[in-house]
């Protein structure tokens, strides 16, 4: 062959490439795919697919993005189809999707070259959120949310990355019948013989390194619901995103195993019946435990309650209106999925939502079912507790820097014993009669190592009595920080003290970011108001977070802390926060043995803290009292009116307050924690009351300046000391957006 025939052969097969030779699905001689073929329904300047994970998603609110961060928004029908005018937009394309299946939310993604929109059709499903993470060489909703996803990696690796995540699930399509011609990404669902079935079976988990595949066909042996202590699971396998290349195959189904999960998908029908029925016995009135006992199965187990403790503390518990009003009367149960199958399809795990009457949030659950005689019925989940952790943003003060405070006219620091004890601090003070302040007294200005310095200056009086000492106190104590001026984000580590196995007194947590030893949860004391483990020894405070960038140590039983250790993970861990980020619970006896090791992981990546500030209008519902003095919980507010002797002083609040913008947000409740103490000479403990309110819900878009009101009585003897005011909101993976108003920030 002479060389011009050479060349013509050549420029004829790269001709006859570009056209759709090959493997049929189009790809130029960069790796850019090319529409193979035009979809019905697909328009110029438009973009549509199907939103499904095994069954068609409808109502899914979507977004697409394009390189230059334009976007056009839309949302799924009843039939999981989405159509959007992308006309606006250019080049590759990213679709997110907010898909809630088995009660949780996740985000899923997909992805269209430079030429595909208006010729075929895009479907988002897990598998595209594989094949995008794989192009992009990250989880795509982390890289959105840094602004790092780079989207020439589409064009150029979209088709190869494709063929790598396909080889690791080929095993599970072939015993699905997906055969290999079918596109995993354009192909029409209708089109796409066996597609549903693999993606039912199909659980993608996000883990540190990525995300761990496995089916649900899987032998019931090698379960791990979340929550669970992960084990060595050789039915499931980790991709890492730009690193399928490495990836195992995921085990195909033994025929057995193929046909208990088939027969486990046809009986879900009659679970969701099932499920209907007991919804219904919710529905006239609070139905009595002899009723709802023989809903459990003989062995039931779920989060360390039998099935008497279950009925009492999860089925028939009712809480008051002031203590967050939980209560199943009117619940429902919906969008059922199934994890796994056992005993020939008699027994299924299954994850569903949980949907108790308005205001009350929704959340999911995880139960085996078991077929009995009468029915299916709950087996519970076998595990120790119920345990999750998630991402918690503050919106509160900016304290003055302390090089400031250093300077304030009058300021003087000075090393000295603090509390009368042996520990000496630098702490620092202005004197009566300086800077405005009145003499006798001074302001206390605090020691620089503490966490609230620079946040406020409280005045100690030299007054002859209490009631003048009191007064004093409340008129002359200045704001140091400026209000709501700073998101801090925090990690929450929460063990539910109603679902959780009654002998567990402590539980240790470890994880990123945390000490070796990690830090101890305490189960609340009784009335304290909080339904979960708290970081107070004592478990009264009810508070389970920890600022990220705190190195903690973790404290003995008594509470005494303990020296820490030096950290030289610390920061890293913190930095390596990412979705999937998992953290170890261990469940402790009083003697401080261990009963359960469950995990749990971090539904997101952390938020960006100053993008979030700015957005705070978007993300938090928002207390809105800077322009009314007179609702902001201030020390001279407070503390300042006279009261007669012995006399205490009563609560009213009316404070205004804001929804947030996002759509996906959802404003949840109010907490109050009013402190009270006996006013010198009266003697006495002192007392806090604590509240948890719901809120009604607000749909988008609804206007803020709700108004939200409490009145407390008076205690004789008893006057305020301090208030603190949270309101809190929740985006729909669950992490929480939380504004406090206090002394410390009053608005």
């Amino acid at each position: 062959m002479n060389a011009r025939r050479l060349l013509c052969s050549v420029a004829l097969s790269c001709l006859l490439a570009a056209c759709g030779g090959g493997d049929g699905r189009g790809e130029d001689s960069l790796g850019a795919p090319q529409p193979a073929q035009r979809c019905d329904g697909c328009a110029a300047g438009r973009l549509t697919g199907t939103v499904s994970t095994g069954q068609p998603m409808a109502a899914v609110p979507l977004r697409v993005i394009d390189g230059r961060g334009r976007e056009a928004a839309g949302q799924s029908d009843d039939a999981g189809r989405y159509d959007i005018d992308v006309s606006g937009l250019a080049g590759a394309l990213l679709v997110q999707a907010l898909v809630r299946s088995g009660g949780q939310a996740q985000w899923l993604h997909a992805a269209a070259s430079g030429t595909e929109a208006g010729q075929v059709a895009v479907n988002v499903t897990p598998i595209t959120e594989l094949i995008v993470a794989e192009a992009l060489g990250g989880r795509p909703a982390d890289l959105l949310q840094a602004g790092r996803a780079e989207f020439a990696r589409i064009d150029a690796s979209l088709a190869d990355s494709e063929t790598r995540i396909e080889a690791v699930l080929r095993p599970l399509l072939d015993a699905m019948g997906v055969a290999a011609s079918i596109d995993l990404r354009t192909t029409p669902m209708p089109q796409a013989a066996g597609l549903a079935q693999a993606l039912a079976a199909l659980q993608v988990t996000a883990v540190e390194s990525g995300y761990q595949l496995r089916h649900g066909a899987s032998p019931a042996a090698a379960v791990q619901p979340p929550g669970e202590l992960v084990q060595a699971d050789d039915q499931a396998v980790i991709v890492q995103p730009g690193r399928a290349a490495g990836a195992a195959a995921l085990p195909a189904p033994t025929p057995p195993a193929l046909a208990a999960w088939q027969a486990g998908q046809a009986a879900l029908p009659a679970v969701q019946q099932r499920l209907q029925q007991l919804a219904d016995a919710f529905a006239p009135a609070m139905p009595p435990a002899e009723a709802l006992l023989p809903w459990l199965a003989e062995g039931f187990m779920h989060a360390g309650l039998d099935a008497p403790t279950y009925v009492a503390q999860v089925l028939r518990r009712q809480d008051a209106i002031t203590e967050g009003g939980y209560s199943l009367l009117g619940v429902g149960f919906d969008q059922l999925r199934l994890l796994q199958v056992a005993d020939e399809g008699r027994r299924l795990l299954i994850a569903f939502r949980v949907q108790p009457a308005a205001p009350q949030p929704a959340w999911d659950e995880r139960m085996w079912f078991r077929l009995g005689p009468a029915g299916w019925q709950l087996a519970g989940d076998g595990l120790g507790a119920r345990v999750r952790v998630r991402h918690a943003a503050v919106l509160g003060p900016r304290p003055q820097p302390a090089e400031e405070v250093r300077r304030l006219t009058g300021a003087v620091c000075a090393i000295g014993s603090v509390l009368l004890t042996d520990s000496l601090r630098e702490r620092c003070a202005i004197e009566g009669g300086l800077a405005g302040v009145p003499a006798p007294g001074w302001l206390d200005l605090g020691s620089p190592d503490e966490a609230g310095f620079g946040l406020r200056a409280l005045y100690r009086s030299d007054a002859d009595t209490p009631a003048q000492r009191l007064a004093e106190h409340a008129a002359h104590s200045r704001l140091l920080g400026q209000p709501s001026a700073l998101v801090r984000n925090h990690v929450l580590f929460e063990v539910d003290a109603w679902q959780s196995d009654p002998r567990a007194r402590q539980v240790r947590v470890q994880g990123p970011g945390l000490s070796e030893s990690g830090l101890r949860l305490y189960r609340p004391a009784p009335g304290a108001g909080t339904a979960s483990f708290t970081l107070d020894p004592q478990g009264g405070e009810p508070w389970q977070g920890v600022q990220v960038g705190h190195c903690a140590a973790e404290q003995a039983g008594d509470g005494a802390p303990v020296q820490a250790q030096a950290q030289e993970g610390c920061a890293a861990g913190w930095q390596s926060l990412a979705t999937g980020s998992g953290y170890r619970f261990t469940l402790m006896d009083a003697a401080g043995q261990a009963l359960h090791t469950l995990v749990a992981r971090l539904p997101g990546a952390p938020p960006d803290e100053a993008a979030l500030h700015l957005q705070q209008a978007r993300h938090f519902a928002r207390w809105s009292l800077q322009g009314q003095p007179l609702a902001q919980p201030t020390l001279a507010r407070l503390l300042g009116a006279p009261l007669a002797d012995g006399a205490g002083d009563a609560l009213v609040l009316s404070q205004t307050w804001s929804p947030p913008q996002d759509p996906q947000h959802q404003a949840l409740w109010v907490d109050l924690a009013w402190h009270r103490a006996p006013l010198p000479p009266a003697t006495g403990e002192a007392s806090a009351v604590r509240q948890r309110r719901l809120l009604p819900a607000a749909g988008p878009g609804a206007a803020a300046g709700a108004l939200w009101e409490a009145a407390l009585p008076a205690r004789d003897g008893q006057r305020t000391i301090w208030l603190s005011v949270v309101i809190t909101a929740s985006d729909a993976l669950g992490n929480r957006y939380l504004h406090a108003v206090s002394p410390d920030n009053p608005y």
